[in-house]
C-alpha cells in the first residue's frame, strides 16, 4: 500500500541472554538463537524484523522496531493466556489462595501508557532504528504478587511451589539506554501505580471483557 512510516512491535523473548542475571539484554544481542522454549514466538519476530530491515533497504522504507518487554494495563488480556501481571490481577480475584510456581522468575514489566510513548517516539524519529523498550529493572515474580495482592485487598494471600515448574527463561530484562538516549524516552510510571491503575479498571467492569 506504499507506507513508507511505522513501527514494528517484537519482543525481549529475541534475546538469547535474557536469562543472564549480571546483564541486561541490548540491542545487538538478537544476533544468536533464541532460548528454546520460545522458539515459534521469538523466530517469528525475528523472521518478520528482517523483512522489515530488507524492506527498508530495498524501498527506502522508514519502518522502526521496538522491542517490548511484558506490557500490561487496563483492556489487557486477563484470560488464561495473559501474561504475569493480568494473569495474577485475574486470579487474585478469582482464587482463594493462588499458587505461584516461578516465583524467583524476574520480569521487566512495563505500563501501557509508557509502551504508547516509545512507540510513538520511535515513529517519529527521523531515521528508522531498533529500540529496546523497558524499565531495565528486574522484579521477581513474588514482589509483582506483593504489589498485586496488597493492591487488591488481599496481602499474603498467596502460596508458593515446593517445586520451580516455571518454563522459559529465568530473567528477561533489557537494557533502555539506546531508547533513552536517542528517543529520549524513559519509562515514568511505577510498578505499584501501573498495578493501582489496571486493578481500578478490572475492578470496574473490566473482568466482563476477559477473554474466553
Amino acid at each position: 500500500y506504499g507506507v513508507k512510516r511505522g513501527v514494528y512491535a517484537s519482543t525481549v523473548s529475541v534475546y538469547p541472554l535474557v536469562g543472564r542475571p549480571d546483564a541486561n539484554a541490548r540491542e545487538e544481542d538478537a544476533d544468536r538463537f533464541p532460548d528454546d522454549s520460545v522458539r515459534f514466538s521469538a523466530w517469528g519476530k525475528l523472521t518478520a524484523e528482517r523483512a522489515i530491515e530488507a524492506m527498508n533497504l530495498q524501498d527506502g522504507a522508514q519502518v522502526s522496531i521496538v522491542r517490548l518487554v511484558n506490557t500490561y494495563g487496563p483492556h489487557d488480556n486477563f484470560g488464561p493466556n495473559a501474561l504475569v501481571i493480568p494473569a495474577l490481577i485475574r486470579r487474585f480475584f478469582s482464587e482463594t489462595k493462588p499458587e505461584l510456581s516461578s516465583p524467583d522468575y524476574e520480569r521487566d514489566v512495563l505500563f501501557v501508557t509508557d509502551a504508547a510513548r516509545g512507540i510513538v517516539a520511535a515513529l517519529e524519529h527521523p531515521t528508522a532504528g531498533i529500540w529496546n523498550l523497558g524499565t531495565g529493572v528486574g522484579v521477581k515474580i513474588r514482589d509483582i504478587a506483593d504489589v498485586v495482592a496488597e493492591t487488591v485487598g488481599r496481602p499474603h494471600c498467596y502460596t508458593t511451589s515446593s517445586s520451580d515448574r516455571g518454563t522459559g527463561v529465568h530473567r528477561k530484562v533489557v537494557d533502555p539506554s539506546k531508547a533513552q538516549r536517542e528517543l529520549g524516552w524513559r519509562a515514568t510510571t511505577s510498578l505499584v501505580d501501573g498495578v493501582r491503575r489496571t486493578v481500578e479498571w478490572y475492578r470496574t467492569g473490566g473482568s466482563l471483557h476477559e477473554e474466553a
